[in-house]
């Protein structure tokens, strides 16, 4: 037993050292992250609260709690405290009370979402018993912010400072706050919850009543409230005596506040009603000084007021808000103002609505400077004096007043029933003042008197008035003696003043005469008419009429189709004047624009002049200036006529006259002037016109007529010059598109007439002469300045023909072809002849050309092309069949330099032809063209002497070309070629010819130095063919020979790299000279060469010089740049030479290689990078075998192999050379 207490006495000292020293380190607990994490988990898992806290501190022996920077967050309440202090008390805790007994919050923010609760779960809060376990408590905020959200609006106090302590059943509050419906709140007092007994005193500033207060359908405005007030409770009664002011929205200038108002009053509310009672009001602004007392019990409403005087255009804005709505605005409707004076108004009524109804309420006084407007009508009543009163919806008016500001009544009786849906009206009076006020009754009242509401009007007028009905139908009779009045017509800038005169408006008629009406810059005298608004016909006349540019534009742009057509001619001008207008009987009613136009242009007639006229002409990418200092013009039965008047045209000046038709549009004009450069470089841009040619500037033009109209456009035009006239005729129809265009150029020595007629067909007749010096008397820029040209042409193009026109650029032979062979092209004999006509830069050539036309035939007899490195003439012939064209020509020139034409392309002159182009012929062709060129420079600066041949087509299918004779750098060719759309060969054979070897290098490479470079007397012939079918050589064969004696080797790369295996042992010292230094004297040199398709075959290449020979045979591939080839070296010359002198010895013991010794060399490669292998064992097993040969005396023609022609098509053109072997 005593063993069991020991062990418990210790488990529960150790229970007591556990909790001590967690009670101890509970702040420690709370701030470690991993216990503070367990914390907020727990939080928001069960009870959906997030907490967040930098720091908190507990102290269980005092009973101490701080926080620091404490964050809570409920789905209806958010609290944030950067610093708290909450105290508890042992003795409340011990008592059972687990309330603090302070609260201490700094800076705190409280958002508080109160939820909305259906009437029947509402609880009734016991709040007297929550007070009373509080207590004791303190709680004290400084410097908070509290919101409250309910049913979407919110609440917010900011700047809260509260001190409230709960003490023995009493609160003791101290309150100060602010808001944004009032700057400053004091709350001070105490309340004893339990006996409902309390007193205490409320000072707000700058309340704004809109947002505090919300009664039904009061709206206070924007004005702000100074409230001062002392409250007591008793039990079910609440006391209230109050003072209060409300400033005004201005200040002064020393920034004292002005006192809108001030009132006094006691209120007293119970559970039987309420009463307030206003002993005192008086109101500056608005100015008010009366009295007010309301009593609201269950048997009804009475409210009784008086006033001294009221102005109710001040009043208006409180009683806006104080009395029903359909009350006020059935006063307001009508009275706008005015000062009352023995005011009574009295309403009773069961509840609100029926007290302030029309029906209950009774008003009467006296009115001074009164304002009254009519609904619906433009009738505002001012200075209204008389009096005035309101019984059973019934608005009574009795004395004078002043209508729409200038308008003076007189014994006017005013009697408005407000009982009905649509008050009736009823006024009588005599008036005098200004127009337009009368003008906007006329329009308001009046059935169809719209046609006047574009005209505003100003000015004294006298009459009389009487109107009756409801406002949307009155009748209106009306009688007005203007006296100097001014009328405002849109859309004129200033009104157009009428001085005398009569107006008169009755039974829809309006009625003028007598009248001479002013306006800007203009007038319009003695004017006399009527208008007749049902049927919107109008009759006038004016004697005189004068209007500005501003006016005119004005008056123009109210038809939005004629602002719309005149706006892109930017139409300017100084004045219009016209005289004896007359307008009889035109309908204003609902006419289409072409009727109202046609009717306007019977009705109409004036003659008159614009000064200072302006426009321009935007075409395409072109404005053309166009200007009158004074155009005169006159109308009449549809006609605008333009008399001789000046026009100038940009720089350009013309007298112009004509007119215009406007029932059936036709202009016609007729006139004379000059053209300038700024008119004639804008018509040239418009036309596209080229650039580098263009008339001598001024030139004189005469325009003999000119129409248009909706059919055709038709012109008569003159151009002159000093010595020489240019005339046009055109007609062109604006909807058969037919033109018919004649012109004639006309000098000392020319005689030109071109005529062009054009529908559905084109017929061209050119015939005259033209001399290039007269062009140039009328024109400059012509790239002529010498020549003439003569021409008898007719041409003719139907139908058919322009579809072959529109061809020519992607077929050009297909479509000359059409045209030529169709018959019709030269419907007679036609001819053209150029002599000796001189092109300027940069063509610079003369040309001669004689040419006949007929039928389907051109025949050019004679042409000449001159210029520098060219010069050339010959003849051809044309002729057009059915299915194809024939040419037969002839070609001479002496010299023809086509380095000069195409400097460019003699670099690149060779590769493009090796380029295969292929001709393609839309249309079979058949010629036979003969040329003989005496010299001829090729791109290539190579020059070729005596090129002539034939080239020959036969049906566009074969081409055959002939050279009989070709020389070029000193070797004589002979050539054919042909071509068929499936095959085609070549053919071209050196004749023996003998030159220099130096000369022909030099020849052939004019433009660079040769690689290979040899000198001395040579001898050449041989021959090559070539044919294919798609590529241009597909099969080749040929043969070259050459020999030379006693020459020199200046350049021969791949053999400077054999000699130079002789050199480290200078064999036996066989003085074999550098050819880096010197030349190499060569006693001879031959060559035997053959071309077979890609191979060319090297069957013998012999060179002697001092102390050495060489041999060489193999081959070469073109296509891959492959080389396969054996050279022999013999460094023991003097032996081979004494041997080739012993006869039949030397051919049996040398053979071809005319060497007894030599060392073998193989080179391998491309030529372009050779490799050489020395000591080849096929070239000495070679060399043995040909040995054996020649010692039994067998000639070498035993083994070698014929020709192969395979694969070649024109076998007999190579075997008449082969069977013929002379030279080989």
């Amino acid at each position: 037993m005593k063993r069991f207490l020991l062990y418990f006495g210790l488990l529960f000292l150790f229970f007591l050292f556990l909790l001590g020293f967690c009670t101890l380190n509970l702040t420690f607990f709370l701030n470690h992250p991993f216990f503070k994490e367990k914390l907020k988990n727990y939080l928001e898992r069960n009870h959906q609260i997030k907490v967040e806290y930098h720091y908190v501190s507990v102290d269980l022996v005092k009973l101490h709690f701080k926080f620091q920077d404490f964050k809570l967050e409920h789905p209806r309440l958010f609290l944030a405290l950067p610093k708290a202090k909450i105290d508890f008390d042992w003795s409340k805790l011990l008592r059972g009370s687990y309330f603090p007994e302070e609260v201490h919050l700094s800076s705190p923010t409280i958002k508080l979402s109160i939820p909305e609760t259906p009437e029947e779960e509402e609880i009734k809060f016991d709040y007297k018993a929550l007070l009373q376990k509080l207590a004791p408590i303190r709680f004290v905020v400084r410097d908070g912010n509290f919101s409250a959200e309910y049913k979407g609006k919110n609440f917010e106090l900011k700047g809260l400072n509260l001190n409230l302590v709960d003490r023995k059943d009493q609160l003791l509050f101290d309150l100060k706050a602010s808001a944004n419906f009032f700057s400053q709140l004091s709350l001070k007092g105490y309340i004893n919850y339990v006996s409902l007994f309390g007193e205490g005193s409320v000072e707000v500033k700058e309340l704004n009543l809109k947002p505090a207060l919300k009664l039904v359908d009061f709206d206070p405005g924007e004005n702000k409230l100074n409230l001062q007030a002392q409250i007591s409770v008793e039990k079910d009664r609440v006391y209230a005596g109050f003072s209060g002011d409300a400033p005004c929205l201005i200040r002064l200038e020393d920034g004292q506040r002005v006192i809108c108002g001030y009132f006094e009053g006691v209120a007293i509310l119970g559970k039987d009603g309420w009463e307030v009672e206003f002993p005192l009001l008086d109101f500056h602004n608005p100015r008010l000084k009366g009295e007010l007392k309301v009593l609201a019990t269950e048997k009804g409403i009475d409210l009784s007021a008086k006033a001294d005087s009221l102005d109710f255009e001040s009043l208006s804005p409180l009683l806006a808000k104080l009395l029903p709505r359909d009350v006020f605005k059935a006063i307001s409707d009508y009275l706008k103002g005015g000062l009352f004076t023995e005011l009574v108004f009295q309403a009773r009524g069961k509840d609100w609505d029926e007290a302030f109804s029309l029906n209950s309420i009774e008003l009467s006084s006296k009115v001074k400077d009164g304002k009254v407007e009519i609904p619906g009508l433009p009738l505002s009543f001012a200075g209204v004096e008389g009096k005035v009163s309101l019984e059973k919806a019934k608005l009574r008016f009795e004395g004078s007043g002043i209508v729409n500001e200038n308008i003076q009544l007189k014994d006017s009786q005013v009697l408005v029933d407000l009982g009905s849906k649509e008050p009736r009206l009823e006024v009588k009076s005599q008036f005098s003042g200004l127009a337009e006020n009368l003008k906007d009754l006329a329009l308001r009242l009046s059935k169809d008197a719209s046609s006047l509401e574009k005209y505003q009007v100003s000015g004294k007028v006298e009459g009389s008035i009487v109107l009756s009905g409801y406002p949307a139908s009155l009748d209106v009779a009306l009688s007005l003696f203007p006296k100097d009045v001014a009328v405002s017509i849109a859309p004129l800038k200033k009104p157009v003043r009428v001085s005398s005169g009569s107006i008169d408006y009755k039974n829809e008629r309006l009625s003028f005469s007598g009248i001479n009406l002013f306006f800007e810059d203009g007038r319009a005298l003695d004017l006399k008419g009527l208008f007749e608004i049902k049927n919107k016909l109008l009759s006038l006349s004016i004697s005189q009429v004068s209007l500005s540019k501003e006016t005119l534009f004005t008056l123009l742009s109210l038809d939005e189709g004629i602002k719309q057509k005149l706006e892109p001619y930017a139409i300017d001008l100084d004045e219009v004047f016209l005289k004896d207008v007359t307008l009889s009987s035109l309908s204003l009613g609902s006419l289409d624009k072409e009727q109202a136009l046609r009717l306007l242009s019977q009705s109409l007639s004036f003659s008159g002049r614009i000064k200072g006229l302006s426009l321009r002409f935007d075409l395409t990418n072109q404005t053309i200036n166009l200007s009158s200092p004074e155009l005169f013009i006159s109308f009449k039965n549809g006609l605008l006529y333009l008399d001789e008047s000046l026009v100038k045209v940009e720089d350009s000046e013309f007298s112009l006259f004509g007119s215009y038709a406007l029932a059936n549009p036709l202009l016609t004009l007729r006139g004379k002037g000059e053209v300038k450069e700024s008119l004639y470089g804008k018509i040239s841009s418009l036309v596209s016109l080229p650039q580098g040619v263009r008339l001598k500037l001024p030139a004189k033009v005469e325009l003999q007529e000119f129409k248009l109209d909706k059919e055709k456009i038709a012109g008569d035009l003159s151009i002159l010059g000093e010595g020489a006239k240019l005339s046009l005729q055109a007609q062109y129809g604006l909807t058969s598109k037919g033109l018919n265009l004649t012109s004639r150029f006309e000098g000392n020595s020319s005689d030109l007439s071109l005529s062009l007629y054009y529908n559905q067909s084109l017929k061209v007749r050119l015939k005259g002469e033209l001399s290039a010096l007269n062009t140039l008397l009328l024109f400059e820029g012509l790239p002529l300045s010498y020549g003439k040209i003569s021409s008898d042409l007719s041409l003719n193009l139907e139908g058919r023909d322009f579809k072959a026109l529109e061809g020519f650029k992607k077929d050009p032979l297909q479509a000359f072809h059409r045209l030529l062979s169709s018959g019709n092209l030269f419907p007679r004999p036609s001819s053209l002849h150029i002599k000796d006509l001189t092109l300027k830069e940069p063509l610079s050539l003369t040309a001669t050309l004689s040419a006949e036309f007929e039928n389907s035939t051109v025949s050019i007899s004679f042409f000449r092309v001159k210029r520098e490195g060219l010069d050339f003439n010959g003849s051809l012939a044309v002729k057009a069949k059915e299915e194809s064209l024939w040419f037969d020509g002839k070609l001479f020139s002496e010299t023809l330099d086509l380095a000069k034409f195409f400097p460019t392309e003699a670099l690149n002159a060779t590769k493009e032809r090796q380029k295969t182009t292929e001709i393609e012929l839309t249309v079979p062709v058949n010629a036979n063209i003969a040329f003989s060129l005496h010299k001829v420079i090729l791109p290539t600066n190579h020059t070729i002497e005596s090129l002539n041949g034939t080239l020959s087509i036969v049906n566009g299918t074969t081409y055959a070309l002939k050279l009989p004779e070709v020389n070029l750098c000193g070797l004589s060719f002979t050539a054919e070629a042909e071509k068929t759309n499936t095959f085609h060969y070549g053919y071209i054979e050196l004749n023996l010819s003998q030159g220099d070897l130096l000369d022909l290098f030099s020849c052939l490479y004019p433009n660079e130095m040769p690689k290979v470079i040899f000198e001395g007397p040579f001898k050449a012939h041989g021959f090559f063919y070539f044919d294919g079918e798609k590529s241009l050589i597909e099969h080749s064969y040929g043969e070259v020979y050459a020999t030379s004696h006693k020459g020199y080797m200046y350049r021969a790369p791949l053999l400077m790299r054999v000699l130079g295996f002789l050199s480290p042992i200078d064999l036996f010292r066989g003085k074999i000279p550098d050819l880096e230094k010197n030349l190499l004297p060569l006693d001879e040199l031959s060559l035997a060469l053959k071309a077979s398709n890609s191979y060319l075959l090297v069957d013998e290449f012999f060179m002697s010089a001092q102390g050495f020979r060489l041999f060489s045979s193999g081959y070469a591939n073109l296509k891959d740049k492959g080389l396969s080839l054996t050279f022999l070296v013999s460094p023991f010359k003097t032996v081979d030479v004494i041997i080739e002198h012993i006869p039949y010895l030397s051919r049996l013991l040398l053979g071809k290689e005319r060497m007894l010794i030599y060392l073998p060399l193989e080179v391998v490669g491309t030529y372009d990078n050779p490799i050489i292998v020395p000591l080849h064992p096929a070239s000495i097993g070679k060399g043995i075998f040909r040995f054996v040969f020649k010692f039994f005396g067998i000639s070498e023609d035993f083994f070698q192999k014929k020709p192969e022609l395979e694969g070649i098509k024109r076998k007999d053109v190579l075997e008449r050379k082969l069977e013929n072997p002379q030279g080989r």
